[in-house]
């Protein structure tokens, strides 16, 4: 862990993880300045590539996990579809990157553009959005879109229902997903990983069983379908071979989608 303070208001702090630090308590820096090398740690999943986790938080309380000030993203008027919402059933892609326990896919299905962000295009109501988060795996997701207010309570993504809202405000809605597969070319995924970019890449991380057999270059058909075999099925494959005390293990999962629209809902009475 790397806390900064911050030059232009000492009373926020900087909280950044993950990194092996090549900087020492009382240095100066600035922008660009190195501060260590990624490191993988036990929060990582095996399809979770190393990152930095970084927080703004006040000097007084800078290391809990949670307490952090909240981030809204600074949308434009500018938003579109980047593809046709059509009603295939079908998706084509094509695998450009294989990770340990994941797929890389180039995907041609619609996504969305909302200045400066670029993600896959979902659905909640006739409100389009960025969809964020890893579904169904990690039971929840986050829509980003631009008009709030009045969304109804079914989102969907690629034509098929993921989830149900159970919070919004007026640029995110929180969705809690329900059950359904995720199939590559027949094979049954563990789950799908949605990002935010800002390159405009079309890609999208399949989460694979073990042992699948893919390769760079494979062109792969993408198919979700409704009911699968159960979120402890899932959640089974998700977490083959790790610890039962990893952060992520089923004990802990099971409840907090509760605890997440809980708390969304708090800070919403709050704004």
């Amino acid at each position: 862990m790397i806390l900064i303070e911050c030059s232009a208001n000492p009373e926020i702090w900087a909280k950044i993880l993950h990194i092996q630090p090549s900087v020492r308590e009382g240095d100066d820096v600035d922008v660009g300045t190195p501060l260590g090398w990624l490191i993988r740690d036990g929060f990582f999943h095996p399809w979770t590539d190393p990152h930095m986790h970084i927080e703004l938080r006040n000097r007084s309380d800078p290391i809990r996990a949670t307490g952090g000030y909240p981030l809204e993203p600074k949308i434009s008027n500018t938003y579109y579809v980047d593809g046709e919402l059509d009603r295939k059933e079908v998706y084509g892609g094509r695998v450009v990157a294989l990770g340990e326990r994941y797929a890389l896919v180039e995907l041609q299905a619609p996504f969305t553009y909302l200045e400066p962000f670029f993600g896959l295009c979902g659905l909640v109501g006739d409100e389009f959005g960025l969809i964020d988060g890893g579904i169904p795996h990690y039971q929840w997701a986050g829509l980003l879109h631009k008009k709030g207010g009045g969304l109804s309570s079914e989102a969907k993504l690629l034509n098929t229902p993921i989830g149900l809202v159970q919070s919004s405000n007026s640029w995110a809605a929180l969705l809690t997903c329900e059950d359904f597969n995720i199939m590559l070319d027949g094979l049954i995924c563990v789950g799908l990983s949605c990002y935010l970019n800002l390159r405009r890449e079309r890609l999208v991380k399949i989460i694979l069983p073990k042992g699948s057999d893919l390769q760079v270059g494979q062109k792969v058909n993408l198919k979700l379908t409704i009911g699968g075999a159960g979120f402890t099925a899932h959640l089974q494959q998700a977490f083959e071979g790790l610890v039962e005390n990893d952060i992520y293990s089923k004990s802990l999962l099971k409840d907090r989608r509760r605890s997440i629209a809980s708390i969304l809902t708090s800070l919403n009475t709050q704004a």
